[in-house]
Order: C-alpha cells, then sequence, then structure tokens
C-alpha cells in the first residue's frame, strides 16, 4: 500500500510538473526582419524601434531578429522574400515591385497631403480598408509610410524657374508620367549611379524630393535646386509586411499588441521622412547649391500638369479588371482621409512639410 501510495504521488509530481512548466514557460515566438537600407538610414533606425518596441509590449514573448542593409533581402527581393517565408517581416516599397499592387497605386495618385505624417495615416486607413484584395492575400500590413516624391529638381548646369526650362532636359525619376507631363524627358537610372551621372554629365538633374540630396550627396553634384511647393503631390508606399500565414499563426493578443506598435510607428516613419527632406535642405545650403522656390503662378501652372496625370492612372487601374466606380469611390475615400489626417496635425504638433521649408528658407 505504502509502495501504490508512493508510486502514485511520483506520477502526480511529474504531471503536475510538466503541467507547471508549460503554463509557466511560454514558449518564445521568434521573429526574423528584413532591411534593405544600411544600419545608419534614419528609416532604418526608426524600424529597429519599431522591433524593440513589439519585443518589449509583448514582455519578451516575441523576438525579432534584424538583418539589416539587404544582408537577408534586398529591396527588389523583398516582397517575394517575404511571400516564401525567407523573412517573416519586411521593409519594401512599391517601387519595386511595379504593376504588382494596382488597387493599391490609388493611394499613390496625387493628393493634397501636408506632410509624409499625413500621407502615411491616410495611406494606412487606405490599405486596412481593402486588406482583403487580391494583391494583400499572401501578407499582412504592419506599417505604412507615404514619401513625397516629385517635389524637387536637382540640375548640374541649367536652373530651373519655368516649365519651358525643362524642355530637354533629362532627369532621373520614380515618377516618369508626372516628370514627361512637365516637359523633361525621363532617363532610366539606379539611383546608386545619379551622383555620377549627374558630375559626368550622362543626366542633367534628378526629379525627386529633398531627402537624397544628402543621403546619397547629390547636393555635392548639383547647382541648382527648385523647389514646388504645390499643395498637389503624390506619394510612394512604403511597408513593413509580415508573411499571411506566420501573422496568422500568432496568438491574437500579440497581434494585437503588434497592430497597436504598428499605428503607432506609421506617424514616427512619416515625421522622419519630413526630416529627412529638411536635412536635404540644409544639407544643400550648407554646399552653396542655389535654392529656388516657385513663385505662385509658375506653381499652379505645375500643379496642373501634375493632376493631368490622374485620370490616365486611373485608367489603367480600371484596366486591370476594376470597375470605374470602385476605383474612384476608393480614390474619394483617400482623398477623405488625407483632409482628416491634415486637420490632425495641430492636434499632434505636426508642422506641414513645406511650413517647415519655408521657415528655413527665410
Amino acid at each position: 500500500m505504502a509502495r501504490s501510495f508512493a508510486g502514485l504521488s511520483v506520477f502526480l509530481a511529474l504531471v503536475l510538473g510538466t503541467f507547471g512548466q508549460g503554463y509557466g514557460q511560454e514558449k518564445v515566438i521568434k521573429l526574423t526582419y528584413a532591411l534593405f537600407q544600411p544600419p545608419t538610414a534614419a528609416v532604418s533606425k526608426v524600424n529597429t524601434e519599431f522591433a524593440k518596441e513589439i519585443e518589449k509590449r509583448t514582455g519578451g514573448r516575441v523576438q525579432i531578429t534584424v538583418f539589416q542593409g539587404g544582408s537577408l533581402l534586398t529591396g527588389p527581393a523583398m516582397l517575394e522574400g517575404v511571400k516564401k517565408g525567407i523573412a517573416d517581416i519586411g521593409n519594401w516599397t512599391t517601387v519595386y515591385s511595379p504593376g504588382a499592387f494596382p488597387f493599391t497605386s490609388i493611394a499613390e495618385l496625387p493628393v493634397t497631403a501636408q506632410s509624409q505624417w499625413v500621407a502615411s495615416y491616410a495611406m494606412y486607413d487606405f490599405v486596412q480598408r481593402y486588406a482583403d484584395k487580391e494583391e494583400w492575400k499572401d501578407l499582412k500590413v504592419l506599417t505604412t509610410c507615404g514619401t513625397i516624391l516629385p517635389q524637387v529638381i536637382g540640375t548640374g548646369k541649367k536652373p530651373v524657374k519655368t516649365l519651358e526650362d525643362l524642355k530637354g532636359l533629362s532627369l532621373r525619376t520614380n515618377d516618369a508620367d508626372i516628370t514627361t507631363a512637365l516637359g523633361a524627358t525621363v532617363k532610366n537610372l539606379p539611383m546608386a549611379e545619379v551622383y555620377d551621372g549627374i558630375s559626368k554629365g550622362v543626366i542633367d538633374g534628378v526629379h525627386a524630393n529633398l531627402e537624397p540630396f544628402k543621403s546619397w550627396r547629390l547636393a555635392e553634384v548639383v547647382k541648382y535646386i527648385t523647389i514646388n511647393t504645390s499643395p498637389l503631390q503624390n506619394f510612394m508606399l512604403w511597408a513593413n509586411v509580415m508573411n499571411k500565414k506566420k501573422w496568422d499563426s500568432l496568438p491574437p493578443d500579440i497581434q494585437k499588441i503588434m497592430i497597436e506598435v504598428g499605428r503607432e510607428y506609421v506617424g514616427k516613419l512619416g515625421l522622419t521622412w519630413d526630416d529627412q527632406c529638411m536635412e536635404g535642405l540644409q544639407y544643400a545650403k550648407g554646399l552653396g547649391v542655389s535654392i529656388y522656390v516657385l513663385p505662385k503662378e509658375e506653381m499652379e501652372r505645375w500643379t496642373k500638369a501634375v493632376a493631368s496625370v490622374i485620370p490616365p492612372r486611373i485608367k489603367k487601374v480600371v484596366e486591370r479588371g476594376f470597375s470605374q466606380k470602385e476605383v474612384e469611390d476608393a480614390f474619394n475615400f483617400y482623398k477623405s482621409r488625407v483632409e482628416y489626417w491634415n486637420g490632425q496635425m495641430a492636434k499632434h504638433n505636426v508642422m506641414p512639410l513645406f511650413s517647415r521649408l519655408e521657415k528655413e528658407l527665410r
């Protein structure tokens, strides 16, 4: 009898010990996160903070290993790499996936966002509303960021003050249709080759935003910068995307925390890009680059040229199998979110980007 009781005690101890161990030591979820920009880039630093904040708020239940500088996935390989599970999470931009997100391209049409903070949140609202579209079926979007595109023209030899000055100029750009609408000639060149391209006269300049004038040191090879402060600008989507199967495998409470952190970092990333534009301007000023802001009448001419790309872009989306009404409704929704977030700037102490630029140039 004593032997039976002792055996039962041992059995219960083993069962309870095993149960207690499993209950008290929850399995750590390990994730991989790929960044293609170098660790020194401001956006890489903010994205690394994003990963650490998830670890912190989950109490260490999630551990994220960050691979920077394209060490796990390069920019062009990012989207497919995340879909295939090479990385669980990746920082990606649509410029590397032309045509792959036709419906989402509606959120890259020119709008009146006053800051990249505004565009980032408006894009987040758009993507969440249309997350059930086929183009997103393998992905979960954690953050979005809208980076301003053809705001600035930098040239090596000839100043640009009017649309007429653009005729015959060859420019590197991410928005060929807008650059063409303004009257310039598009020159396809990898960003890494733009510095030498301008310095050697292979291209006349670049049509971009202010950020690369410091990050890519383009202010060292351009003599003139023209800034278009039109309220109508278009933005390129960046996103932290996660493999959908991996996302679906996470516990609901972990998902909730990651959504909360992601939404907060939408704003942080948008402000980071605003700051990068300011740093690009300051760097160019410090090097003595001649900076010209379009006067109101000329700005209005440029605005009309930029607006002219909207109908053909909408037509392209419709041609991918969406109805005209659905596309127009989606664009109207996006514009409404832009205006909503424009109205939230003062509450969140966010200054319009062009107001910051004008203040710097006084």
